[in-house]
């Protein structure tokens, strides 16, 4: 049971008897004895604590006001934006593709996939994959799928799919207004280049280099225009590309639209090739095709013709038919 002792300051303290008797001493006045000595050192080491701790409550607030931790701080603020804006993870891909490495890249406002070469080209942009592009039936061992789509007008943008992956479709991609290439490597089964040339402001010189410096027997390319091609397309253009397999690029003009897909070193001209006619300065129709291209284009050495929109238009009006003129407008007559 704890003891009770008073002192001559009529302060009350409750302590062992044990413990009392360890640290009593008689007061200095001869009266009872109390226990001072354990609350002075209770005092003490409570004191002792109270400074201890307003010492690092010191230390920390220098801590914090140092310019060394704004700086800190400041570094952590971006290197953490920097991760928000873009994160990027890898992920390999072995499907369709021989001998490239799939990554996706997450930003902000987009997702899209990239596909670089083991040898470090150019990476291409890959929006979508869709298994052979979307076609009905499987192409052969020598043919891949692809998928062209002009654009019905300036707001509805042009799409490209080679092998079950879209390089360009919606406003994510390199296509745009003017000509866009693409070119792919049969051998490897490689997209190796996404394009466009802008032939509607800019002069076609550029277009010019490229055709010179990017292609080798054997590529193959596929072009097709977007809103309006046909500005500031040069003849000189216009003999490459004729050289290159196209029977139908001397008639592209104003909003025409017109893709062609062929190989580097064809002899003739090639047989994936369509172009629809404008009237009165609307766009013409759109081209939709979904097709499989062999890795081995063969060349036809005469260009056949197809029913051109004015064509149609006057061979619809059967009272200007004759005899001559009903031969003219037969599909069946190659001409």
């Amino acid at each position: 049971m704890p003891a009770k002792y008073y002192s001559v300051y009529s302060h009350r303290f409750t302590v062992t008897k044990s413990f009392t008797r360890q640290n009593r001493r008689k007061d200095t006045l001869g009266l009872l004895p109390v226990v001072r000595d354990l609350k002075n050192e209770d005092e003490h080491s409570e004191s002792e604590h109270v400074n201890n701790q307003m010492r690092k409550d010191d230390s920390i607030c220098d801590t914090l006001s140092s310019p060394l931790f704004r700086i800190i701080i400041c570094v952590v603020i971006v290197v953490v934006i920097l991760i928000y804006k873009s994160d990027y993870f890898h992920y390999f891909h072995s499907k369709n593709e021989k001998s490239s490495r799939l990554i996706i890249k997450t930003s902000w406002n987009y997702s899209k996939m990239l596909y670089e070469d083991d040898e470090g080209k150019p990476q291409i942009e890959v929006i979508e994959i869709l298994p052979n592009c979307g076609l009905q039936t499987i192409c052969s061992e020598n043919a891949f799928p692809v998928h062209i789509y002009t654009g019905k007008n300036k707001t509805d943008f042009p799409k490209l799919c080679i092998m079950g992956k879209y390089v360009m479709s919606f406003n994510r991609t390199l296509g745009g207004r003017g000509i866009n290439v693409a070119v792919i490597e049969p051998k490897t089964y490689t997209i190796l280049a996404v394009n466009n040339f802008d032939t509607y402001e800019y002069n076609s010189s550029n277009l010019d280099v490229w055709l010179q410096n990017m292609f080798k027997i054997g590529h193959i390319i596929i072009f097709f225009t977007f809103d309006e091609a046909s500005k500031k397309l040069t003849k000189n253009t216009r003999n490459m590309l004729y050289k290159m397999g196209s029977g139908k690029i001397q008639d592209l003009r104003y909003r025409c639209q017109w893709y062609l897909v062929t190989q580097m070193g064809i002899q003739g001209i090639s047989p994936y090739e369509k172009i629809t006619y404008s009237h009165k300065n609307n766009w013409a129709e759109v081209l939709d095709e979904r097709l499989c291209v062999p890795f081995h284009i063969t060349g036809s050495p005469i260009l056949v013709d197809d029913l051109t929109n004015n064509q149609q238009s006057f061979c619809s009006n059967t009272s200007l038919w004759t005899e001559e003129l009903s031969e003219f407008c037969n599909e069946s007559n190659k001409h």
